[in-house]
């Protein structure tokens, strides 16, 4: 498992949660400046997560 907090979760059942928490994510990069770019997630049932993030002048993706 790449994922520290997915690890946590599976291990004592929270699973569940990991959607919620995973997809606050982009409001923090938002009230950031960012746009977070993530399209696989252990809390989706992938085996690791990937992401990046770019700034509001940055071309879109």
């Amino acid at each position: 498992m790449n994922c520290p907090v997915a690890a946590f979760a599976k291990k004592h059942g929270y699973e569940h949660l990991m959607p919620l928490f995973c997809g606050s994510d982009f409001k923090v990069a938002e009230r950031y400046g960012m746009r977070l770019i993530r399209e696989h997630t252990e809390a989706e049932g992938f085996p690791d997560c990937d992401f990046w993030y770019l700034m509001e002048n940055d071309a879109e993706r």
